[in-house]
């Protein structure tokens, strides 16, 4: 998100792009639709939060979208987790997330 020089974007998108698809392998393995199987643990408390700034934020200054990659665990899981009585009442709005990296661009 943070990246200012051009030549290294397509770099850093592959990157995401890796590490996306691997968190896909994990949510795949772990039976779903959590990370270890049928109930949320620590490694969802952490995950879902950077997940969703790379959906809000990513998508809105950068273009990227999760969907489109054949990413179907990864794209279950941030749908599965959006509708989560506690993530609606932890995190922040998608509008806020890109405002608070609005000061990066």
């Amino acid at each position: 998100m943070k990246n200012k020089e051009a030549g290294e974007e397509a770099a850093r998108v592959a990157a995401l792009e890796a590490a996306l698809a691997a968190v896909d392998g994990v949510l795949e393995a772990g039976g779903g639709p959590f990370q270890v199987g049928p109930w949320v643990s620590a490694l969802d408390c952490d995950l879902i939060p950077k997940l969703r700034h790379v959906v809000a934020a990513a998508g809105h200054y950068k273009g990227f979208s999760v969907a489109g990659h054949g990413w179907d665990a990864l794209e279950q899981y941030i749908a599965v987790t959006g509708r989560m009585k506690a993530t609606r009442e932890v995190l922040v709005d998608d509008d806020v997330v890109v405002w608070g990296w609005s000061k990066f661009f």
